[in-house]
């Protein structure tokens, strides 16, 4: 394993006395360390990324480790396993603090939540749990995946968690009950990837797929219910908005509405002349209020009333492109 000067391009260190391919290498939050593993090696090795020293050799997992991941604050590591358990290390000694037990088949990917409080992993057996990290109580057992769950991810507030699985599907819980608050639709492809926006005031996060293409998907909550829309997905610098709601969208020309259903929205949008007759109704009572008034309704306010109709467009509607 080699440590390189990203200025430069220089190599500053080459790490000697690993037995194995290494699989997975993850730094510490300060970068002040390095942890390596092999899938086929029982062992976790912890380095010094300014020596290149290997400080520790984590041993105590029956099987080979499969995942590992630094906490927050960075005094703790994280490692799981084939033997179906997570072990908790201190960084600085070396000391396996907790073991958990309880995954049934052997473990593929654990993850901190962003706050630190919180661990979960993924399992083989399909599922997802939520381990305390000061007590090391598992909080809940997300079961509903029929493969094995590889990926799992926080959001960046810490309560909800995305899992993607080999059964080719995704799904929203909610760490506080543990609940399936949604299932992202199948698209016939692996799932590589997931990863929470972290630009965007949207509850969004994109899905990378085995046929080389990334969706990103809106959480929409609508008082106890909780549902997961298409936002977009580039193909071939071609929009596509498969599953994308435009149920009730107010002003769309015929045009954009037929572009839209080409690339997959779903939902009967109300058209220009919709909102036409709308409005001429509208101004049809407007009138009629005017001819039987004892004159005591404002003009202004009528005209006012006409021209601010909901779904009324400001200006000609242009094509999408």
């Amino acid at each position: 394993m080699k440590l390189w000067d990203v200025t430069t391009g220089a190599c500053q260190h080459t790490l000697t006395g690993l037995t194995r391919e290494v699989t997975i290498i993850a730094y510490s939050l300060d970068g002040n360390q390095i942890a390596s593993i092999s899938r086929y090696d029982k062992t976790v090795r912890l380095w010094n990324t300014m020596t290149g020293e290997c400080l520790h050799i984590l041993s105590g997992h029956d099987e080979g480790v499969t995942s590992i991941a630094y906490s927050p604050l960075g005094c703790l590591l994280a490692s799981v396993s084939d033997d179906c358990t997570m072990r908790m290390w201190d960084v600085v000694t070396g000391e396996c603090r907790q073991i958990s037990i309880g995954h049934t088949k052997g473990v593929l990917v654990v993850v901190y939540s962003l706050q630190g409080s919180q661990v979960a992993s993924g399992s083989e057996d399909g599922s997802v749990k939520i381990c305390d990290v000061e007590t090391g109580e598992c909080l809940h057992t997300l079961t509903g995946h029929t493969g094995g769950v590889d990926i799992v991810v926080y959001s960046l507030s810490g309560d909800q968690i995305v899992s993607g699985s080999w059964d080719k599907t995704a799904r929203l819980w909610d760490v506080t009950s543990g609940q399936c608050r949604a299932v992202i639709p199948s698209m016939e492809t692996d799932i590589r990837s997931i990863a929470w926006s972290t630009t965007s005031d949207d509850n969004c996060f994109a899905i990378g797929y085995g046929d080389g293409s990334v969706r990103m998907w809106q959480v929409v909550e609508d008082g106890d219910e909780c549902h997961v829309r298409l936002r977009w997905r580039p193909v071939n610098g071609e929009l596509v908005l498969k599953g994308t709601l435009i149920q009730d969208v107010h002003g769309l020309s015929q045009l954009n509405r037929q572009l839209l259903k080409q690339r997959g929205a779903v939902g009967e949008p109300i058209g220009l002349h919709e909102v036409s007759k709308r409005v001429a109704s509208m101004v049809s009572v407007i009138s009629t209020l005017k001819r039987t008034s004892s004159g005591t309704t404002s003009e202004a306010f009528i005209n006012t009333l006409a021209v601010k109709q909901p779904g009324q467009p400001e200006q000609p509607e242009q094509p999408v492109e």
